[in-house]
């Protein structure tokens, strides 16, 4: 079966959906049928997000 934000077609998703991306591509959080709790509090939610920026950027090649 496909799956489609780490959800397969059927669990239910929460419209608006919310998904917190690192810079790497990866899925850190989201909401839907197993919210994330630290999408649902203001607070935790900026703690998700100010770790997330600590981590830094990533570094890419110089360009020649």
């Amino acid at each position: 079966m496909d799956t489609y934000l780490s959800r397969t077609g059927n669990d239910l998703l929460a419209i608006p959906q919310m998904v917190v991306i690192d810079r790497g591509g990866m899925i850190r959080a989201a909401t839907g049928d197993h919210t994330d709790q630290k999408l649902e509090d203001e607070d935790a939610l900026r703690g998700l997000i100010e770790g997330l920026l600590k981590e830094g950027a990533l570094t890419r090649p110089a360009k020649k």
